[in-house]
């Protein structure tokens, strides 16, 4: 599956560019299904509309506004997740679905470096290129453009190796547990400050807040 928000760029988001390694990787094959999850497509009907267009019989564009408890069912029932962005500021889905045990192909540049390597996640290689972005929310900059056809060889690979999969699934839970839960958080902060701040009980890791 791939998840995102029109207000926030889909050019930066690049779901198109998900669908078209999805498509490079397994064709119409009717076994394999992709889940664009959208929200806020009726305000930019043009790019819903190309979108939809690129779409293959067995990719389904789901274009609502859900409670978060459904989405993050929605990423934990995925058998990977797929973010081809061309920039990111943290990489909120991305997190939830290492936390939540869902393999993750990501673009190898932007935010989600923080916390994801080539050990707890698919990294995508992507060129410096400049932006073009037909909603016209981002102009004169820089960003990163990332391999489809690598991001297609890994989709197949991930489909024939579920032990790959248990292997990602396991190694990106331990790579938020360790840079994105509230210990280490509290790990960052200042002897002082630290020493004034309840230690945060142990339990499971969410980024729900």
């Amino acid at each position: 599956m791939t998840l995102f928000d029109f207000n926030s760029s889909a050019a930066r988001k690049n779901p198109a560019g998900a669908i078209a390694a999805f498509r490079q990787a397994f064709g119409d094959d009717p076994a394999c299904e992709l889940i664009v999850k959208t929200q806020n497509g009726a305000a930019h009907p043009q790019a819903l509309a190309a979108l939809s267009a690129a779409a293959g019989a067995n990719v389904r564009i789901i274009d609502a506004t859900w409670p978060y408890d459904r989405i993050k069912v929605l990423i934990a029932g995925a058998d990977a997740l797929i973010s081809l962005h061309r920039a990111e500021g943290f990489g909120l889905v991305m997190a939830e679905a290492m936390a939540l045990g869902t393999p993750v192909i990501a673009t190898a540049a932007s935010g989600n470096l923080d916390f994801m390597d080539d050990a707890s996640a698919v990294l995508i290689p992507a060129a410096l290129v400049p932006v073009e972005d037909p909603q016209a929310i981002y102009q004169g900059q820089s960003w990163a453009e990332p391999d489809l056809r690598v991001a297609a060889l890994a989709l197949r690979r991930l489909r024939q190796d579920p032990g790959l999969r248990q292997v990602l699934a396991a190694a990106g839970r331990r790579s938020v547990e360790e840079r994105l839960s509230p210990q280490a958080w509290r790990a960052t902060l200042p002897l002082i400050v630290r020493d004034a701040i309840p230690a945060p009980a142990e339990a499971p890791v969410s980024l729900s807040g």
